[in-house]
Order: C-alpha cells, then structure tokens, then sequence
C-alpha cells in the first residue's frame, strides 16, 4: 500500500464511525425491534453484495493502474467497458433475486416477518451500490484514491442526514398504523423503511459526485502512444481476469458475514418468545456490536499504518526491521484494545443506561468486552496476510473460527440457554481462535520470538488496575453526577492513570515509538516524568 491508499483507508474508517453513529441514531428512532428488522434485510443485501461486487472498486482500480502504468490504454478502457457491462448485468439480477426472494428469506429462513419489505426497498441499492463501485475503480485506476474516500464519507453523511427526515417521516406514518392495530411493530418497521429509504437515495446522489470526478481525473490525465499497448481483452477475457483476481477477497467477506447471519438464524429458532427475542438481538445489533465497533475502527487507523510500514520494509528486504514494526504493531493494539474492553465491561451499567436499553446492553458489554482485544488483533493480522499475498492462509483460518463460533453457539443456546449472550460468548470463541490461529502463522513467518511479558501482561495488568479504580471511582460519582459525567470522568481519569502506569513500568523501548503512531507525543510524556 502506498502512502494515499493509507490515507483513504484511513479516511474510509472515518466513514465506518459516521456509519455506526448512523446506527445509534436510527435505534433511536426505531427502537430495537426495527434494528432488527433493519439488521436482518442488511444482512441479505451484504451477503449478496459480497458475492456480486464485494472489494470491486479495489480490485478494478488494481487491474487499470497496472494497465495504465505499462501505457497499455487500449487494454485499459476495454476492461472498463467490459467490467461496467457485467456489473450491471450482474446488478439487474441480484436485484431481482432479493426482490423475489425477499419472502422466503425473510419470513422462512430469517423468520423475521416484518424484514421482508425492507429487503425488497433495500434491492435497488445492489445496482446502485455496484454501480458506484465501478466509478470509484475507475478513479483508483488513475491513481486518484482521494475520489473514493471522499465518496464513502458522503455516502455515510447522506445515510445518515436522509434516514433524520425519513425515519421521522416515516415513523410518524407508522405510529398511526400502531394504534390503530394495536402494535407496535408497524411504528418500528415503517422508521427502518425510512433508513433503507436513505441508503437508496444516497446511493445516487453518490453516483452522480463519483460521474463528475471520473471525468475530470480522466481529462487531467494526458494519454501518450506507448509501445507497450496491446490488443483490448475480448468480455470474457475481462470479467474472468476481473473476477478471478476479487475472489479471495469476497470469499473473505462472506466468511466474516457467516457468522452474523447464523447467528440470527440460530437464535430466531431458539427463541420462544418472539417479541423478547428480536428486540434482545436489536440490542445485540444496535448497541453492543456498534460500540465494540467504534473501538475497533478507532484502533484501524493504526493497523493500517502499521501493516503498510512492515510490508514496506519486507518488500525492501529489512527482515528485522520489519519484525520490529509488527511487533509494535501488536504491543499498541493490545493497549488500547484491553483499555477500551475494560471501560466498557467495568462501566457497562452506566453505558447501557445512557443508550437507554436496560439490563441486557449491560450484560452483553459485560460478557463480550473481551471481542474487542481479539477481533482487533485479528484483523490486524489479516490485513497484513492479505497485503503480503496469504489470502488462502486467511480463509483457512476464518473457516476454522467461523466452525468454532457455530459449535460455540450450538452449546450455549441449546445446552446451557444463555439467550442473545449465546452470541456474545461464541463470538468471543470464534475470534479467540482466529486470533491465535493468525498470530502463529505470522509469528512463524516474520519468527517473532515470546514478548509475552512486555506486550501483554503489563498492559493487562494495567487494564486490571483501571477497572478496579473506575469502579471505586462510579460508587462515589454515580449519585452525584449522573451516568453521562459520571462515564466521562472516569474514562478520563482512568486513561492518564492507565497510561502512567504503563510508562512508570517502562512499557516501551525506543525502537518500539519510532514505529508507532503517537510514538513521539509518547516519548515526550514520558521524558516530561523522567521515565524514559
């Protein structure tokens, strides 16, 4: 990855903050039963994006840059034009298959009756979507990565400001079928109507920004005859080049999606309560994967950075160095992951009171907080797998966690009738194991020896000692501030305690802050206290 891919990664997790505040919002609005209905008609749109434009615009932008590079224009925009051709053609069907289809999968497989409409207002932004997709892989393929980002905060910004107009519209509507047939259903699935409403609008108005910008990176871009063209790739050439070199990573998607989507399978079935349990799996939804979300994505800026620097310096043959940034890697991932897990399982009460859901956001932050060390540190060791090449490596991998999370999941429903917690403790088995699992093969391959002590009892021990101080700290607050200040000062208090703790250890060698972000706003600190 070059330095402006980074940025747009970077800037893209920025896009996934707005996305989940989207979420919240939306929650909000709809409660959470309409999450449900909501997330049950995004899991079907996701699983068929996934297999029909899943990494597209990265993929695209891949195979024209090359073209492009080697003056190889002809070739270049037959691949344009062939790719845009299939990908509607493609588009028009995964339409119509989740129009048609939306029935069985939502009231037969989902069992989720109140979904179904949503799935069929939701078809269109399949087309939509993949559309927009081919027009950010244009612009990649020129070198200009600052188009898709900018497109994936407008689409997020869009989401989020259309479903405010819709869901309040829309809701209102809703809350008169209500009433006047006694439930309260219709006012949730009407407010997620309204959300599915904005993704497809946004869609366009996306569409039409990436139009404009392809034709102004095209016009800025000057073409040379080069002795280097070739002949254009027939359709078939094309979309088999085109699909063959994105498989891996839609095979990557669908086995991160399977999870979600068994889990709403194996719960629903479970449930006897049907009301109880969808609105407990909102909760899971739109509360406890949202903000372990917003941790995650807080923390991928980092690892993005980080896998770019050791690629680097593989690619350079600076074995050791490469080690050492990897390494680093790992040790600042582990500290902000376990802070991050223990404010939220230590003030889970006061978090759940905040997002108004009661006792089961409580129990689930509780019992999940710990997802949050190993999806990061597994996504942090995918990315780097998928950068150098392993792709296969990772599939296995994921293959093998997804078998465990389902196991898991099967015991905990069926055996032990733990209810939506059952979702929480698989999740957390299944990401344990993909976690261990990817850190042996890198390990092994970089030959990364134990740090056991440095980069992870330390920063547990310090996590420990914070959770039992926010403790203290929430009996003396709570009845005298509330739960919002209360929460605030204690994450606050805790993370410059936290953060001491780990320089008075001297949790850090120098090697370690040059690689690292922040390294240098940490070294500072620390020569301030004389500790380093």
């Amino acid at each position: 990855m070059n330095s402006n891919e980074v940025k747009r990664c970077k800037i893209q997790g920025f896009a996934d903050m707005i996305a989940l505040a989207t979420v919240l919002v939306v929650g909000g609005m709809a409660g959470d039963k309409g999450i449900t209905y909501v997330a049950a008609a995004l899991l079907a749109y996701a699983v068929l994006w996934a297999l029909y434009s899943g990494k597209a615009a990265d993929t695209l932008g891949k195979l024209l840059r090359i073209r492009n590079v080697k003056g190889q224009y002809k070739s270049a925009d037959a691949l344009r034009r062939n790719v845009m051709l299939f990908q509607l053609a493609a588009g028009v069907f995964v339409t119509m298959v989740l129009v048609i289809g939306a029935g069985a999968i939502g009231e037969k497989l989902f069992q989720v009756q109140y979904s179904t409409f949503l799935m069929m207002l939701l078809a269109p932004a399949l087309l939509l979507r993949g559309v927009s997709a081919i027009f950010m892989g244009f612009c990649q393929g020129e070198s200009a990565e600052l188009p898709t980002a900018v497109a994936s905060v407008l689409r997020r910004v869009f989401i989020l400001l259309f479903s405010l107009i819709f869901c309040r519209g829309l809701g209102s509507y809703g809350q008169k079928v209500s009433n006047l047939l006694v439930t309260d259903n219709f006012a949730a699935m009407y407010t997620g109507v309204g959300a599915v409403l904005a993704i497809n609008v946004s869609e366009i108005f996306v569409i039409i920004f990436l139009l404009v910008m392809q034709k102004v990176v095209r016009r800025s871009k000057r073409r040379e005859p080069s002795a280097g063209m070739r002949s254009a790739e027939s359709f078939m050439e094309a979309v088999q080049n085109f699909t063959v070199n994105r498989a891996p990573y839609f095979a990557v998607q669908l086995l991160l999606l399977l999870p979600m989507v068994l889990g709403l399978l194996f719960f629903r079935k479970s449930t006897v309560d049907w009301e109880a349990g969808m609105t407990d799996y909102g909760v899971f939804c739109g509360k406890y994967l949202v903000l372990g979300g917003f941790c995650i994505v807080l923390m991928s800026g980092i690892f993005i950075q980080v896998c770019s620097k050791t690629v680097v310096a593989l690619r350079k043959g600076e074995q050791r160095f490469a080690r050492v940034i990897f390494q680093s890697g790992i040790h600042i991932i582990v500290i902000y992951s376990l802070f991050f897990a223990g404010i939220l399982a230590v003030m889970a009460e006061q978090v759940s009171n905040l997002l108004n859901s009661g006792t089961v956001a409580a129990k689930l932050l509780r019992g999940g907080a710990l997802i949050i060390p190993f999806a990061a540190l597994a996504l942090y060791f995918a990315r780097f797998l998928m950068l150098t090449g392993k792709s296969l490596l990772v599939l296995g991998v994921l293959l093998i966690s997804d078998i465990v999370y389902v196991l898991s999941m099967t015991l905990f429903l069926n055996v032990w009738k733990a209810g939506i917690l059952a979702l929480v403790y698989a999740g957390i088995m299944g990401g344990a194991v993909c976690c261990i699992l990817l850190g042996v093969i890198i390990c092994r391959q970089l030959r990364i020896g134990g740090v056991w002590l440095h980069t992870f009892l330390i920063p547990a021990g310090a996590a420990c000692a914070v959770g039992f101080l926010c403790m203290f700290l929430a009996k003396i607050l709570l009845p005298h501030l509330g739960d919002g200040v209360t929460l605030l000062v204690c994450s606050v208090v805790s993370w410059a305690i936290y953060w001491l703790i780990l320089l008075f250890a001297r949790n850090f060698n120098d090697q370690e802050l040059e690689c690292i972000p922040g390294g240098k706003w940490i070294t500072s600190f620390g020569q301030l206290f004389h500790v380093l």
